[in-house]
């Protein structure tokens, strides 16, 4: 009896000692991300690119959302779902759109996180489980995703819908009932609005597809038929909307391939070792077979999905975050788990087991404080440098070229150019006539372009540089790698030769 009585308050004890720590970490980590959300200094390669994108949703007038993609300058290759989402959120709240991409990829994330600890839940969890399958991909991604966290881009709007369809898919699978049907159709609905997002969030429908088929056939043909008519009715739907552009912009863009790019991995080895090792007794000591086929399969596709997307040119390390929801699931079904099997209070390995899945983003919030809370005060000076950097592209009275579309953006430049996809163009034998006519004519009055080193800016300058460098010439520089930017490079620009 006291031994019981004990049990239950170390088991409580132990969950709000958990969840007090991650909360304050949160906190700690996500202060100075927060601090920075309404400011206007670049914080992700993507967000001006994303942000003309939206721009064009608001007002037509600025030309087609999806151009013709042999116009030779701008290209835009993701679905157009979260454009909309911002584009109306930016239009009706916040009038600045890349504050409201900002804000609606957080809330996405955020959102992301509930479902997945609903995930958890539907699987058996308990509360320790739910606990961990929201903070570990959330602080994980706030302590080592900084391009993903609170940055005007789509990829939680997407992820948040493939989560809902996973949480519909795992609700059939537990529960044996005659609404499953419908259910698992809504399932492959959700996982289609999601592909309109970005459409190549691909790792969770396969999932949900590879465990149906393995458990339930009848779902499993309900699954595929329904989600291949709602994919022929979206793609009808969007041809619709936006003209063929959009299949071969989206689906046909091209892109370079490297296999060299596999084994470029020390960043989400270095950032996430510790979630694979805690993973490790949860994959073999779960029991429960149906429990354990689940969470081999969910962490194998999101596992090798993820490596095998690095092959592809400019291909970052959100390429990972869906390795990290499904060790969040894994371990959170661990932590459930294993307290039942072993009777009693958690043994020293369950402690541990939690422990190592959430101390690197924990101890990584304590040690940076003192430093996020001194780049919060310096937000309004690191502001004014980029100030000066947007006042230097308004100069001059022709339009301006930019590697880094976010300083384009806010100088108030028209959209000129899409160097990276650009580049890739041009490495796959795109038309290269019409840049080359703009850089002889001189119609840029200025171009930024980055020092950079790495294989993927060596073959792009190869295509870009060369005929820019005969006419125009370098005559400024500014560093960037004393601030808290999240790039490391220095801003080349360059003026028309006279």
């Amino acid at each position: 009896m006291e031994s019981s009585l004990l049990t239950g308050k170390k088991i409580d004890i132990f969950t709000y000692v958990i969840l007090s720590i991650l909360i304050v970490a949160t906190v700690f980590l996500v202060i100075f991300p927060f601090s920075e959300i309404f400011n206007h200094i670049p914080l992700a390669q993507n967000e001006g690119w994303n942000a003309y994108q939206i721009d064009r949703v608001i007002n037509p007038a600025l030309g087609p959302l999806y151009p013709d993609p042999e116009n030779g300058l701008i290209f835009n290759n993701y679905p157009p779902l979260s454009f909309y989402l911002v584009g109306y959120f930016s239009k009706y709240v916040t009038h600045d759109v890349m504050v409201a991409g900002r804000i609606v990829s957080v809330t996405f994330q955020l959102l992301s996180c509930i479902v997945c600890s609903l995930c958890v839940r539907s699987l058996g969890a308990k509360p320790i489980g739910m606990i961990l399958a929201f903070f570990i991909p959330f602080l994980y991604t706030v302590a080592y995703f900084g391009w993903w966290f609170a940055t005007n881009d789509p990829q939680w709007v997407s992820i948040f819908f493939v989560l809902l369809s996973l949480l519909l898919a795992i609700d059939c699978l537990w529960n044996d009932r005659k609404s499953n049907y419908f259910i698992i159709c809504l399932a492959a609905f959700l996982s289609v609005l999601a592909g309109t997002a970005k459409h190549n969030e691909i790792s969770i429908p396969l999932v949900i597809t590879i465990v149906l088929f393995f458990n339930n056939k009848k779902l499993f043909y309900t699954w595929c038929v329904s989600g291949i008519l709602f994919s022929v009715m979206a793609f009808v739907y969007l041809k619709l909307m936006f003209g063929s552009d959009i299949i071969s912009d989206v689906f046909f863009h091209p892109r370079v391939i490297s296999i060299s790019l596999l084994f470029n991995t020390d960043f989400s080895i270095k950032h996430t070792l510790t979630l694979y090792i805690a993973a490790i007794p949860c994959l073999i000591g779960i029991k429960d077979k149906k429990l354990r086929q689940f969470l081999i399969i969910i962490f194998l596709v999101c596992f090798a999905l993820g490596v095998s997307q690095k092959v592809g040119d400019g291909v970052s390390e959100n390429a990972h975050i869906d390795t990290v929801l499904a060790l969040g699931i894994v371990i959170a079904m661990g932590a459930s788990v294993f307290p039942q099997k072993w009777q009693g209070y958690r043994k020293p390995s369950m402690i541990l087991l939690t422990i190592l899945a959430i101390t690197p983003p924990v101890i990584k919030s304590i040690t940076h404080l003192p430093g996020s809370i001194n780049d919060i005060r310096r937000i309004p000076e690191e502001q004014e440098k980029w100030n000066a950097v947007y006042s230097l592209l308004r100069s001059n009275s022709r339009p301006a070229a930019c590697r880094m579309l976010s300083i384009c953006y806010w100088a108030g430049e028209p959209y000129t150019v899409d160097m990276f996809n650009l580049g890739q163009y041009l490495q796959m034998n795109g038309n290269k006539k019409i840049f080359n006519d703009m850089i002889r004519n001189k119609e840029f009055g200025i171009i930024e372009y980055p020092f950079q080193v790495g294989d993927l800016y060596k073959r792009e300058e190869g295509k870009l540089l060369p005929d820019f460098m005969k006419n125009y010439h370098l005559y400024k520089i500014i560093y960037i790698d004393d601030s808290f930017y999240r790039f490391d490079e220095s801003m080349a620009f360059y003026a028309p030769n006279s």
